[in-house]
């Protein structure tokens, strides 16, 4: 084996190293959102509110969730809209719909505010500024590997 493939070789290592923990940072914010979010949806259904109030506060419908391709084996941080309906009712409990993110500014308020309710505001300010950082490293560092498997490829 030549000099060049054994230092793609272990670059592609180090890197995929660094791919999956930061994976597994992405993991801890998501059950971090999830726990947080999973409380708040307990506590406003212990409320015993009546449907039609005027003070009535639905329970939360967006929340964050890792989705992983199964050709490039990459990992997407998405939002997901898991509001009940007359389809969904019968399925899976986990199953939601995608939020499309726009082209040019991503995931705003503004896009998600279409499908949310108001308190879940404040968690989506809080926790999409970091979700964002993390996309944009996961993207890179996702195209470095793919660059350095091409690269092994015709070495």
């Amino acid at each position: 084996m030549s000099l060049e493939r054994e230092s793609l070789i272990a670059a592609l290592n180090t890197i995929s190293d660094v791919y999956d923990e930061m994976v597994d940072k992405a993991h801890l914010l998501v059950t971090s959102y999830w726990t947080e979010w999973k409380e708040e949806n307990k506590r406003i259904a212990s409320l015993n509110q009546i449907p039609g109030d005027d003070s009535y506060v639905h329970i939360g419908r967006i929340a964050p969730r890792l989705k992983k391709s199964s050709n490039t084996h990459r990992v997407y941080l998405v939002w997901t809209d898991y509001k009940v309906t007359a389809y969904r009712k019968f399925q899976n409990r986990r199953s939601g719909v995608d939020i499309k993110p726009s082209k040019r500014n991503g995931y705003t308020w503004e896009l998600m505010s279409k499908r949310a309710n108001t308190w879940e505001r404040a968690f989506f300010e809080k926790y999409e500024p970091l979700f964002i950082k993390l996309r944009t490293v996961l993207a890179l560092i996702a195209d470095q590997i793919s660059m350095l498997k091409k690269a092994l490829k015709t070495i």
